[in-house]
């Protein structure tokens, strides 16, 4: 079974590069490099971890685990969905699931894990959003001026923004705020997460 620390360091590691900034800042321009190496093997490590422990969530809850992690991979942007769905792949490749079902159950958990962003914003204005982000969204690796780059790429683009925004890893969480935000209507947002999954 994963740590739960390695996904924590995944999370930390994803949000900001803070331990490469701590050891640049010791051992000044040359500790950039070793800052990096180190860095870099640190989140082979994450990832490794991360992915035995998809691997045992879809091997134990199958066609629930395959909803419950793409549902999580877009509310926590560093969860790849990049990760997720070829491991699942595997699985039918195997004989241990049926891909109708295995699409379905990956489908139905992007369309719900992308409600919540929607919903916020929806609900709240933008500045309050970027406050809420501002606060607390550290632990989401979001950040107020994530929120407002999403927000304008959104006015500027409309449904594309949308429809692309799904197929870039982080960006593809923030998306759905600004389609909130701008009150696109809930049955183009919600074709949306699908088709762009069928291409991403």
């Amino acid at each position: 079974m994963t740590n739960p620390a390695a996904v924590a360091l995944l999370l930390l590691a994803a949000g900001g590069n803070c331990f490469l900034g701590l050891i640049a800042q010791f051992f000044g321009p040359s500790g950039v490099l070793a800052g990096r190496i180190v860095g870099a093997i640190a989140c082979l490590r994450v990832l490794t971890g991360m992915k035995d422990w998809i691997i045992e969530i879809v091997t134990t809850l199958g066609y629930w685990g395959i909803g419950l992690l793409m549902l999580l991979e877009n509310l926590f942007p560093p969860i790849p969905s990049e990760l997720i769905m070829p491991l699942a792949g595997f699985a039918v490749a195997q004989g241990k699931l049926q891909l109708p079902w295995t699409i379905l159950a990956g489908v139905a958990g992007t369309v719900i894990g992308a409600l919540p962003w929607y919903y916020l914003g929806r609900i709240w204005s933008l500045q309050r959003t970027k406050r809420w982000a501002d606060r607390y969204g550290k632990w989401l690796a979001l950040s107020g001026e994530d929120v407002e780059r999403a927000s304008r790429w959104f006015a500027r683009y409309g449904a594309n923004a949308v429809f692309f925004g799904r197929l870039v890893p982080g960006v593809r969480t923030l998306i759905s705020l600004p389609a909130g935000l701008n009150k696109m209507g809930m049955t183009s947002f919600c074709s949306i997460p699908p088709l762009a999954r069928r291409f991403g």
